[in-house]
């Protein structure tokens, strides 16, 4: 409160050094606290208990002996100072433990037009960085639950609400690329590189994005970066969207080596009692029809700190 802080500006000319003595040699800090709790109770005047303690705070200023005499700092002190909001936003401050509980705890798909906007407007970004952010870490996400949840129309995209925002989808699979040859996943593992249609997401990105910058600041639609092109696990990919897998690797066999690749990956992380399956297990897709799901589904998810394998069967 004195020498400013994440809330307050402070007192001008009094240090960090010279607050942190007061409030060591003194009560003043603890007094400060007492009154700023009980002032929901009855019969505290909150008022009287913060001209007191700023008397005693002037004149411990004012005629402190082992802190050194600051007259002039004393006089700077407002008849407003303390604010008892903002003293007590440092006594209780809010945090994600004390909200109360959601009431409709639902996963929700990602709003990329309030995404838009919040890059725009927190972080001050262009428009190519605007959508460099919608796609490293909003769509990447829409994209791994639309897979998981089997979402595979405009009907089912999620959407909570008349602003929240479906995607028109039609995922398919440009390339598989070793881990190794993209930044970020682990050596042993298989990356995917699939290119995703925006069509329903792009007015009203543009909008939002507008709306923060002005209506020459972006395009009429996201053509800058056409579809969107975002890696993903390729063992996501391979259980969660098998027809995709097995068209691609009837239009590129010679890909199916990445794919044993990544079941391997799979297997060695998993029981050798259980059976990974992989694209040529059910390579009998007919013209016109849906290769066969498999029956168990692996999700893994694996970094320097934490390796987790997920399990779901037809039992589950």
């Amino acid at each position: 409160m004195l020498s400013k802080g994440d809330y307050a500006d402070g007192i001008g000319g009094c240090g960090i050094k010279f607050a942190w003595r007061l409030a060591s040699t003194t009560t003043l800090a603890t007094k400060l606290c007492d009154i700023i709790l009980k002032r929901n109770y009855s019969g505290v005047d909150v008022p009287a208990e913060l001209y007191r303690w700023r008397t005693v705070l002037r004149s411990e200023i004012a005629r402190g002996t082992s802190r050194g005499r600051k007259p002039a700092l004393a006089a700077k002190i407002p008849d407003s100072f303390p604010s008892a909001d903002i003293v007590g936003q440092y006594v209780s401050p809010a945090v994600g433990s004390s909200e109360a509980p959601i009431p409709n705890w639902v996963v929700r798909y990602p709003d990329s037009a309030r995404a838009a906007h919040l890059a725009a407007a927190t972080f001050q970004l262009g428009w190519t960085g605007t959508i460099n952010f919608l796609r490293e870490f909003v769509w990447v996400g829409y994209m791994l639950r639309h897979f998981l949840m089997g979402h595979r129309s405009r009907a089912e995209t999620g959407r909570s609400c008349s602003d929240c925002l479906g995607v028109n989808m039609d995922p398919h699979i440009l390339q598989f690329d070793s881990g190794s040859d993209v930044v970020g996943l682990p050596a042993t593992d298989t990356s995917c590189r699939l290119r995703i249609g925006i069509v329903d997401t792009e007015p009203a990105v543009v909008a939002a994005f507008r709306r923060c910058n002005g209506m020459e600041s972006a395009p009429d639609c996201v053509r800058v970066t056409g579809t969107i092109l975002m890696t993903l696990p390729a063992s996501v990919v391979l259980f969660a969207e098998y027809a995709t897998v097995a068209d691609y690797c009837k239009q590129y066999p010679l890909r199916q080596v990445c794919f044993r690749r990544c079941c391997g990956y799979l297997n060695s992380l998993h029981p050798p009692t259980a059976h990974i399956p992989n694209p040529s297990d059910s390579s009998e897709v007919s013209d016109g029809g849906e290769a066969s799901a498999p029956a168990e589904v692996i999700i893994v998810s694996d970094s320097e700190s934490a390796r987790e394998v997920i399990i779901i069967s037809d039992s589950d």
